[in-house]
């Protein structure tokens, strides 16, 4: 059992309050049938009874879920010694994954600062809505599936370093979920044996042969030793690395906090030399024919 649900199961109020909704119903609903003599009404009654029953079962264990969730990021922040925020904006982040958004909002956001760079922890989710609308704004300018819930949880770290890199995709190929990554205006890059049996790298067009100026061998070796189980994506001065779910344990959240620290400390060492990063970004901003 994941530490999110053993949170949940102690939040006792919440679940004697579900038990007991579900229980008035059942217990209503057979006093209905038997009291009544018009039985068409007596079943209507009784069906009412477990509509109302359910949505507030459903009411209480998205309370019980949230308080669960803010425990769990509240002794993260408290391990790592950063800041807790309970929702802040995605307006101005230009990864991938933000491209389809259906709301600007992430949640439960921690953030600090380690080896001089910003780090922010966070939940975000995006959804077939999300999509459907994007294609659908482009077209036709219209909107439509209103209320169809999020689909596709994301726990992101994001590290803003000193220095600029152009806009590089690393998807882990155990990631089905970003397999759409391969669909965008990108050329695929090989690496090495190792490294491609992990993962797929994308890159702009024009931009080549200055892998190597970002992507140091000290860098493949730490996403090959310590971050095998994330996706990273580079853009401008933002590093963010992410697992398509919700991290829903206390043991699993610390690993990801850590390596979101440790490759911190690699960025700082490796993209602070602007004057060589400026040429690849001559390159990559160059007009396409």
């Amino acid at each position: 059992m994941h530490d999110l649900d053993i949170r949940i199961m102690k939040n006792r109020k919440a679940f004697n309050t579900t038990a007991g909704a579900y229980i008035i119903a059942v217990v209503g609903g057979f006093i209905v049938l038997i009291f009544f003599v018009d039985y068409t009404l007596a079943w209507f009654l009784y069906g009412t009874l477990l509509v109302c029953s359910s949505l507030f079962v459903q009411a209480a264990l998205q309370s019980s879920y949230a308080k669960a969730r803010t425990s769990l990021m509240l002794e993260v922040a408290h391990n790592h010694n950063l800041t807790y925020y309970a929702s802040d904006s995605s307006e101005d982040m230009r990864a991938h994954i933000f491209k389809y958004r259906n709301k600007n909002n992430i949640e439960h956001v921690l953030r600090g600062i380690h080896a001089g760079n910003q780090i922010a922890i966070f939940l975000y989710q995006y959804s077939i809505k999300s999509l459907i609308d994007t294609v659908l704004k482009k077209l036709f300018g219209i909107s439509i599936f209103q209320g169809i819930p999020n689909i596709s949880p994301f726990t992101v770290c994001q590290i803003q370093y000193t220095g600029t890199a152009p806009h590089m995709i690393i998807t882990n190929l155990k990631h089905d979920k970003l397999s759409f990554f391969e669909r965008t205006h990108r050329k695929k890059l090989v690496l090495g044996n190792e490294f491609n049996a992990q993962f797929s790298l994308f890159v702009p067009e024009d931009f080549q042969g200055e892998v190597s100026d970002v992507l140091t061998s000290e860098m493949i070796h730490a996403i090959l030793a310590r971050g095998s189980g994330y996706s990273f994506e580079f853009v401008d001065h933002d590093l963010f690395l992410y697992v398509p779910w919700h991290i829903q344990n206390i043991k699993e959240f610390n690993v990801f906090v850590e390596f979101g620290k440790y490759f911190s400390e690699i960025l700082e060492h490796h993209l602070t030399r602007t004057d060589d990063i400026s040429a690849t970004r001559e390159v990559y901003e160059k007009p396409r024919a």
